[in-house]
């Protein structure tokens, strides 16, 4: 099956749950979903909050006039099941300006020597 028929599927199963009363805070997708525009328009248009994984050779095409800008990166850690614990690393990415055009993403890493580069316009 292709992903806009998947996303179409998905879509039509959300807004059925909905009909019948179910509510959802967030919606969590893997990169198959996540990198799918129809499926991500497809929340938007349900306005629903999301959290999609994407790979990191994912491209994303802004509107003229639009910047790109990377924060810091912070340290927080991944605990486990059986209560042990990894450090891993997270930084937002935010496309866009505060008003218009605005998409956030964020970068997660457990490497700690080789975290993406800090780029021109990070805080």
């Amino acid at each position: 099956m292709e992903a806009r028929g998947r996303a179409d599927e998905v879509e039509a199963a959300l807004q059925s749950d909905a009909t019948l009363g179910f509510r959802f805070s967030v919606v969590l997708a893997d990169s198959m979903y996540g990198e799918s525009w129809d499926f991500t328009h497809a929340l938007h248009r349900l306005q629903l909050l999301y959290v999609v994984a994407i790979r990191s050779n994912h491209v994303v095409w802004l509107p003229p006039g639009e910047h790109k800008r990377y924060n810091r990166w912070h340290t927080f850690d991944r605990v486990f099941v059986e209560g042990s614990s990894t450090p891993r690393f997270i930084r937002e990415v935010v496309f866009g300006r505060r008003k218009g055009y605005r998409q956030r993403f964020f970068q997660l890493t457990t490497d700690p020597v080789r975290q993406p580069p800090r780029r021109r316009g990070t805080s």
